[in-house]
């Protein structure tokens, strides 16, 4: 008989992701700040924040775009959707 032996195996097994807090619907007044919050738990979230199904990114108003927490500062009117 002739043993064999090979390199180990790793499984990882990642938590179900949940979504505990869905994001509100928010109303502002131009120039306001209105911030966006979602509660998950999970293993190796990502988080990516869209309007219109385009993917916001961080810059000028908007921060937070990859996390869990947006925030749109000094609101204008082509902000809502």
């Amino acid at each position: 008989m002739i043993a064999e032996t090979s390199a180990p195996a790793i499984l990882t097994v990642n938590q179900n992701t949940t979504i505990n807090t869905h994001p509100l619907a928010a109303s502002r007044c131009e120039n306001d700040n209105v911030i966006f919050d979602v509660s998950t738990t999970g293993s190796a979230l990502t988080y990516q924040w869209q309007k219109d199904g385009i993917d916001l990114t961080d810059g000028g108003t908007i921060s937070g775009s990859n996390t869990s927490t947006l925030t749109i500062s000094s609101t204008v009117v082509a902000d809502a959707g």
